[in-house]
């Protein structure tokens, strides 16, 4: 059993009310609520999973945030005050998207519109024709699905980190993992605020919530994943008007994507 005392952060105290004890933890930003705890790499997806099934019971929703530094960049992020940019009370004002595919046309459409400013013609009439496939999307064929959290692997040889951050966050909804942690909002990288609606999209539709986030990544698992090439195209481009880097330095395509998501059970995003 894990010995308390009045220097024992409170969060610490719910979890072993709720059979996960749990030793090496600390406050990642007492202000903000949230919790970091330190676990060996391949015991973070299992560990996981044992706090989100009580995250009724202790109010607390889990996060993998990665190595390498990725703890003391959040802490950092924090500490200047970043999280209050959203104070709690607004978390519940935020909603879904009203039409999701409106949406991902829309932010396509913007780029084709930049690509034709800068006279690359053959780039916007390629966004143009990515909508429009919509109507008819090619036959996909399930192919390289994601399995499994990257941030809990070293990049290069893919074998698992020695130690990896886990933080808890004060709520019981993934999809507001963004607005506490104050991700986003650089680069191409959307806004928390925007996210969150996403996610709540997401969430409602296919069961997707987030399970890692670090410093420029972000991972779902997904309960009930597309199963046809229609569902799977238009899903693509949603995740391509996200994060078009997934594309653009990935699969090179938004038919290879839709290939990786047709009935694949984990979503990863990252932002150069």
């Amino acid at each position: 059993m894990v010995a308390m005392n009045a220097q024992t952060p409170p969060w610490m105290a719910k979890l072993t009310a709720a059979g996960i004890p749990i030793e090496d933890g600390a406050w990642l930003c007492e202000r903000a609520g949230i919790g970091v705890v330190r676990v060996p790499g391949h015991a973070a997806e299992a560990l996981w999973a044992q706090l989100r099934a009580v995250v009724d019971q202790t109010g607390l929703y889990p996060i993998i945030l990665g190595g390498d530094g990725a703890r003391e960049e959040l802490s950092e992020r924090l500490a200047q005050g970043d999280a209050e940019r959203l104070p709690a009370e607004a978390l519940a004002g935020i909603g879904p998207i009203a039409d999701l595919d409106a949406w991902a046309a829309t932010r396509l459409l913007a780029r084709a519109e930049e690509a034709r400013e800068d006279e690359m013609f053959e780039e916007a009439e390629r966004f143009e024709q990515l909508i429009a496939a919509r109507a008819r999307p090619p036959l996909l064929t399930p192919h390289n699905r994601k399995t499994g959290v990257t941030l809990c692997r070293d990049t290069r040889t893919q074998d698992f980190l020695e130690q990896v951050d886990l933080a808890l966050l004060p709520t019981t909804v993934g999809w507001q993992a963004p607005l506490l942690l104050a991700f986003g909002g650089w680069n191409e990288c959307p806004g928390a605020d925007e996210q969150a609606a996403l996610m709540q999209n997401w969430g409602a539709r296919y069961g997707a919530e987030p399970i890692a986030i670090g410093p420029d990544v972000v991972e779902m698992k997904v309960a009930r994943p597309p199963a046809t090439s229609g569902d799977a195209y238009a899903l693509s481009l949603q995740h391509y008007a996200y994060c078009a880097d997934i594309v653009d330095q990935g699969t090179e395509t938004v038919d290879a994507l839709a290939e990786e998501l047709l009935g694949s059970n984990a979503w990863f995003f990252w932002w150069d």
